[in-house]
């Protein structure tokens, strides 16, 4: 994952996939403010995904430094946020790996996102931001906030939308439960509906990422589950790019090349133990 970020870097200055997107490809945003307005910024590519890099790389350090949903609390021994985030992701991957199997076996056919230019894995990029802060903060944190609001004094705004888990004591089960559940379902639909990249067959696969995003972020916080979310995009597709520029092979070539294969088996490995350790841990809870 480390050395995921200078690779990211060095691609995104250097690969050219169809000689025309490169990092100087100007990009427009709309920004639309209360008071004055629509406004568009113009920048380019490659200024945008530093910007972005910088700021998952900050969040890689805290979570390196920090020990789960304690921000800034150096001195604690617990096991890091990185834990979290890597052990979740690991899952992920095995989750996705028993989904694409079902459903190749019943004959829904698996399509593969059409990644050939710079600006996909610029939005791959933004998506671990973006998305999480929409689905993650808004739907979870914002919502659990003005149920509680008046049952939680004592604990600030941003202190429950960083980690609602903060107030576990306060929620109902059945409500944050809910909420993870209705949040992952919206996040899957709409990777489908309105996700170019994607077709039908993402719709299970996106739900149960999901869902396991919203928990990681209402039991860890929003920086791991935005590094897991960084994981399944930028970590996974900086590799399949750095492979992609090396053989001269387009995204979806790669996509398939034996040395993908092999960090597959790596991930589907620790990923196993993982599953088998939180139900190990959770049985001896109950004993």
């Amino acid at each position: 994952m480390t050395i995921s970020f200078p690779i990211g870097l060095y691609l995104i200055l250097n690969y050219d996939s169809s000689n025309t997107v490169i990092f100087t490809h100007e990009l427009e945003f709309s920004l639309n403010l209360p008071i004055f307005g629509s406004k568009i910024i113009k920048t380019n590519l490659g200024y945008s995904f530093v910007s972005l890099w910088c700021i998952l790389l900050a969040l890689f350090v805290i979570a390196f430094l920090n020990s789960k949903n304690k921000m800034f609390d150096f001195k604690n021994t617990d096991p890091n946020m990185l834990h979290s985030v890597i052990q979740w992701f690991v899952i992920l991957v095995v989750l996705s790996g028993i989904i694409n199997f079902v459903q190749e076996q019943i004959g829904m056919q698996q399509n593969y996102p059409n990644f050939n230019t710079l600006i996909n894995f610029f939005d791959v990029t933004k998506a671990s931001i973006v998305e999480e802060l929409g689905f993650r903060v808004v739907l979870i944190g914002m919502t659990i906030y003005l149920l509680y609001s008046r049952k939680i004094i004592g604990y600030s705004f941003l202190q429950i939308l960083y980690c609602p888990s903060n107030i576990t004591n306060k929620i109902k089960k059945t409500h944050y439960g809910s909420l993870i559940i209705t949040s992952g379902i919206f996040f899957g639909l709409l990777h489908v509906l309105f996700g170019e990249l994607w077709g039908a067959d993402k719709l299970a696969q996106a739900t149960i990422s999901g869902i396991i995003l919203g928990w990681a972020y209402f039991k860890h916080g929003i920086i791991v589950s935005i590094l897991i979310h960084w994981s399944i995009n930028y970590f996974v597709f900086t590799y399949i790019f750095l492979i992609s520029y090396m053989t001269k092979q387009k995204i979806a070539e790669a996509i398939f090349h034996p040395a993908v294969g092999f960090l597959e088996t790596i991930f589907i490995i620790i990923g196993i133990v993982s599953m088998i350790t939180l139900i190990t841990r959770y049985v001896n809870k109950k004993l």
